[in-house]
């Protein structure tokens, strides 16, 4: 017989052994040559590979045509830590591929905890560049009785939420795509009024859009996003 064994641990097999936990005879009939890999969040640098490595993979399995993977996406795989390792990267681009319906692999095709990520990393960045007190005053200007009295036309269940939240959630955006869902989250976790549903975020996000506070992207319907306007944005 001629016979090759390779193992595969994650564990301190030497101090295993010294607590009694693993044999002492297995130990030295496997330790003959010994390759250390370190994890993936310890060589960040591959996952670019990696992850267009799988890609080619899993498209070529489920004919489909993409042609990469984006760099706002490639970014935030770099900042993961990757509990799961490789595999995880694996799982995660093989998932986005049958997903995905788009000839890149994008932000949006990736999963909560990785999303999670990128929107508080979005919020850790400055927003030098957008004129806040501007767009403050365009806030107000539709969702605040103006001089005469009269109500402006925008959904009742905002009302309970404080004006300076959309703001801050606008602000934050740094004049980046979000999503229906991306606002109702926020506000959600900001408001103590009831659960605020997609529908009336998008309707209240029409109004956003009537007064040029939003931009919105209707390239696919799908995915249909929006951003703040660019004359918010200060030049730099």
């Amino acid at each position: 017989m001629d016979i090759r064994i390779i193992a595969a641990t994650n564990k301190n097999l030497k101090k295993l052994v010294l607590d009694g936990k693993f044999r002492e005879d297995l130990f030295y009939r496997l330790n003959v040559i010994k390759i250390q890999v370190p994890p993936l969040r310890k060589r960040r640098d591959d996952i670019p590979y990696l992850a267009d490595h799988f890609l080619i993979k899993y498209a070529r399995q489920n004919n489909k045509d993409l042609r990469g993977i984006s760099n706002d996406t490639i970014e935030i795989l770099k900042r993961y830590s990757f509990p799961g390792n490789v595999r995880e990267l694996k799982n995660i681009i093989e998932k986005a591929v049958v997903l995905s319906n788009e000839t890149k692999i994008d932000v949006i095709d990736l999963p909560k905890e990785l999303l999670s990520l990128y929107r508080s990393s979005e919020r850790r960045e400055s927003n030098y560049n957008v004129d806040s007190s501007k767009l403050m005053n365009a806030l107000q200007s539709i969702t605040i009785s103006n001089n005469d009295g009269s109500s402006k036309p925008w959904c009742s269940r905002l009302k309970a939420i404080a004006i300076e939240i959309i703001h801050e959630f606008l602000v934050n955006t740094n004049g980046r795509w979000f999503f229906p869902r991306d606002f109702a989250g926020f506000l959600n976790n900001h408001s103590k009024s009831a659960c605020i549903s997609n529908n009336t975020i998008v309707r209240y996000l029409k109004i956003l859009k009537i007064n040029h506070i939003c931009e919105h992207n209707k390239k696919n319907a799908n995915r249909s996003g929006y951003k703040l306007s660019k004359i918010f944005i200060k030049d730099n």
